[in-house]
C-alpha cells in the first residue's frame, strides 16, 4: 500500500486533498494517569450536544460556485469519502443502488462527531438516507432532516459531469462560519451529571455495606472457630 499510489488514496482521511486535520482539532483530549484520551461526550442536553442547523437556508442568498470534489471512481459505492472545503469537513455520498448523489455536513448534529461520511446509507419508505455509525440517527440525505427526531444537518446540490463530481458550495468564509471544524470543537464538559453521579453513589454505599457484612461474618466465624 504504501508504494502504490492507488491502494494509498483509499486511506486518505479526504478524497479531494492530502491535507489532514488531526484528532485534536475536532475533540479535546485530556491527561488522565499521564496517558492522553479524548474528553467525554457532555450528556444530551447539554451544551455540544444536539447542534442545532440554522432555521432557514443560511446560503439562500449566498452566491455558490460549482466545486470539483473528485472523480467517482474515488467515492465508494453505497457509501460516502469525506472532503475538506477550507476548514470544513462535508460528507459525499454515491448512493449507486439509487443513481443518486448527495453531500451534507460530516459532522453529526448529536454529539457533535465527525463520521457522517462513515454511515451506512439506505431506504426509509423510499426516501434516501444515512445512520450515523456512532448512536444511529438517521438523517434524510436530501433534506437533512432527521428520521424520527428533531434534529438536521445541512445538505449540498452535487452533480456529475463526465467522471467529475462537483458540489455546489457558497465560498469557504460562509460555510467555515457554520460548519469549520475548529468552531465545533468538542471540549472537556464541567457540567455535572446529577443522575449519574447519584448512580455511583449508590453502587458505592452498596459496595461498603456488602464488605461490612463480610466482615462481620468473618469475625463471628473465627468467634465460633475459639468457642
Amino acid at each position: 500500500v504504501v508504494n502504490d499510489p492507488e491502494r494509498r488514496k483509499k486511506f486518505k482521511q479526504f478524497v479531494n486533498t492530502d491535507e489532514n486535520q488531526e484528532r485534536q482539532e475536532m475533540i479535546e483530549f485530556v491527561d488522565m494517569r499521564g496517558q492522553l484520551r479524548p474528553a467525554n461526550w457532555p450528556a444530551d442536553g447539554q451544551p455540544q450536544t444536539n447542534w442545532e442547523a440554522p432555521k432557514s437556508d443560511i446560503f439562500a442568498n449566498s452566491e455558490k460556485k460549482w466545486v470539483t470534489v473528485g472523480k467517482t471512481s474515488d467515492f465508494p459505492k453505497n457509501a460516502a469519502g469525506a472532503i475538506l472545503y477550507g476548514e470544513t469537513q462535508l460528507a459525499v455520498f454515491n448512493n449507486e443502488q439509487r443513481g443518486e448523489w448527495h453531500c451534507t455536513q460530516n459532522m453529526c448534529p448529536h454529539k457533535q462527531a465527525f463520521v457522517l461520511s462513515q454511515g451506512m446509507i439506505g431506504d426509509v419508505n423510499g426516501t434516501a438516507k444515512v445512520a450515523c455509525p456512532l448512536h444511529k440517527k438517521n438523517f434524510d440525505l436530501e433534506s437533512g432532516a432527521e428520521i424520527g427526531g428533531d434534529l438536521q444537518i445541512i445538505t449540498f446540490p452535487v452533480k456529475v459531469q463526465g467522471d467529475d463530481v462537483l458540489v455546489e458550495l457558497p465560498n469557504v468564509a460562509e460555510v467555515d462560519a457554520i460548519l469549520g471544524t475548529n468552531g465545533l470543537r468538542v471540549e472537556k464538559s464541567d457540567c455535572i451529571n446529577l443522575a449519574e453521579d447519584a448512580i455511583k453513589v449508590q453502587l458505592a454505599a452498596e459496595r461498603k455495606k456488602k464488605k461490612m457484612s463480610s466482615t462481620i461474618l468473618m469475625a463471628k466465624l473465627s468467634e465460633d472457630d475459639l468457642e
